[in-house]
């Protein structure tokens, strides 16, 4: 397996990667809808834990969905707003107990608060892998979204706890700040899926585009 922070795509891949020195290697499940339909989706991540600075910092690889129940997932916009706050608020609801213990209460005297630090990369593409079906069978969809390595990346940390005056307790998050690491150097603009001269029914891969930044 191998990881590399790359300027180029084809440098992580969503099938196997390893994580830098010092990070763990996680894979989530979450679900999206789009319209009425939801979408399970796989996200990749790599975590670090600093249990002295009470700091959790991770990277967003890929997300992917391998052979979506409903056809109208493969058209899910990875690139909107939406999607991206979704995204930050399942992993920071989910990455507990996978990368750490609890979060601390709100209200707790001397510790009421970690720091969570989400690296995400600015520029993604498409990669659709298409298995034409067998005999009285269903055709096979993976759609990635996939990391174009993290020579430029969105730096955003939160302040995270837990409000324990509900019951059930309520997850809170403050934004501590948002930056955007390094030159960014990809499309502006999110690449038509399928791609001009594609069809849903073939394998392809898209060019790179920038994505949203939390206060960009």
């Amino acid at each position: 397996m191998y990881f590399v922070f790359l300027p180029f795509r084809g440098g992580i891949l969503a099938e196997d990667f390893e994580c830098p020195s010092g990070f763990e290697a996680h894979d989530l499940l979450g679900t999206f809808y789009v319209s009425c339909w939801p979408c399970n989706i796989h996200i990749q991540i790599c975590c670090k834990w600093d249990s002295e600075t009470h700091t959790l910092i991770y990277y967003v690889i890929d997300n992917y969905m391998d052979d979506p129940d409903q056809f109208a997932c493969l058209f899910l916009d990875f690139y909107s707003q939406q999607y991206s706050e979704w995204l930050d608020d399942f992993v920071l609801e989910n990455i507990e107990n996978v990368c750490f213990g609890d979060y601390p209460p709100c209200d707790h005297p001397t510790l009421n608060h970690f720091d969570v630090e989400r690296r995400k990369a600015m520029c993604y593409f498409y990669k659709l892998q298409y298995t034409p079906p067998l005999p009285g069978e269903d055709p096979i969809w993976k759609l990635s979204w996939k990391s174009c390595g993290f020579d430029s990346y969105c730096k955003t940390t939160w302040r995270i706890c837990y409000d324990y005056s509900y019951n059930p307790k309520r997850f809170r998050k403050t934004l501590v700040g948002s930056e955007v690491i390094g030159t960014v150097y990809c499309d502006d603009d999110p690449p038509t899926v399928p791609p001009p001269g594609k069809t849903m029914y073939e394998s392809w891969e898209t060019n790179c585009a920038r994505v949203y930044c939390t206060e960009d």
